[in-house]
């Protein structure tokens, strides 16, 4: 989450999603993979339902050049995809039905992306 106040852009410095970026790259290999998702959701607390499928949509939204990896510019690509405040990301993932300790489902995140193309820039 961006630090309060702070508003997140599409003209976002690189750096600034770096720390997420490195959490989930388990392996330190500089991508992130399936396995890389399967170890940070398996130490998420009180697991994560969906497994593989979940898995396996996130990296077809996040995999654009379809290497079976999400490098680095991918990532920011799909976490710097509109402008959002702290209480912006609050509010979305309230609407998508998570809290602030256990985030939200795939079909929670379905929902909060089809609120954000129903209203086009």
């Amino acid at each position: 989450m961006c630090p309060s106040g702070r508003i997140l852009t599409t003209h976002a410095a690189a750096s600034d999603f770096r720390p997420a970026f490195e959490v989930l790259d388990a392996d330190r290999d500089g991508k992130i993979s399936r396995d890389d998702l399967r170890a940070f959701y398996a130490g998420v607390h009180g697991g994560v339902g969906g497994g593989d499928e979940l898995i396996g949509a996130m990296m077809t939204v996040a995999d654009t050049n379809k290497d079976g990896f999400v490098e680095y510019e991918e990532f920011e690509r799909v976490v710097n995809f509109f402008p959002a405040t702290d209480e912006d990301i609050n509010a979305m993932i309230l609407f998508g039905g998570g809290d602030k300790s256990g985030g939200v489902t795939l079909d929670g995140l379905l929902r909060i992306l089809a609120l954000d193309s129903a209203y086009p820039n």
